[in-house]
């Protein structure tokens, strides 16, 4: 049983995606992950809701695999619109947060909806449900609403480096 936990996400990590739509001239791919990785959630919603506590165990691979294919896409994400000078402090909040979010929130949240949505520890598979519901649901809208601002981004910076290696290439060829 240690090997399925440990395997599990793997292809998910390992697919390069996002590195695959770069290469196509998909500018926003590391965000497209991102989308993919919450509409994984939401087609997972059946998930808790199996009879069988095994095969319900077996299945939440389905769910492990999407959750984690943006870890790598969307570190190089933020590494790609920062500046050098803040990509570390950039960098650590992000990770703070997906801590603080993902292992500190998620947990609580199934709770408080097994405590005060349904009011009976019986029903914690809906809980769960609704926690994919509600995170997928949200994350797909941020990341929808994200995928224009990250483009513009990404063509300011590449309109600049341009602008800056054309200074460059003319101070070089100056006599």
């Amino acid at each position: 049983m240690v090997w399925y936990w440990s395997v599990r996400p793997l292809p998910g990590c390992c697919l390069g995606v996002a590195d695959s739509l770069n290469k196509k001239g998909v500018t926003d791919g590391r965000v497209r992950v991102g989308l993919l990785t919450c509409l994984g959630c939401l087609a997972s919603l059946f998930i808790p809701l199996i009879p069988n506590a095994q095969l319900a165990l077996f299945a939440f691979v389905l769910p492990s695999f999407f959750v984690s294919m943006p870890m790598g896409a969307a570190t190089a994400a933020i590494q790609e619109i920062m500046p050098n000078q803040v990509r570390a402090l950039a960098s650590s909040i992000f990770l703070f947060i997906l801590n603080m979010v993902g292992l500190g929130l998620g947990p609580m949240i199934v709770a408080l909806f097994t405590d005060f949505v349904f009011h009976d520890e019986s029903m914690i598979r809906y809980s769960l449900m609704l926690l994919l519901l509600v995170g997928g649901s949200i994350g797909t809208v941020c990341f929808l609403a994200a995928m224009k601002p990250y483009r513009t981004a990404l063509e300011s910076i590449k309109a600049k480096l341009l602008l800056t290696d054309t200074k460059l290439a003319g101070v070089n060829n100056t006599p």
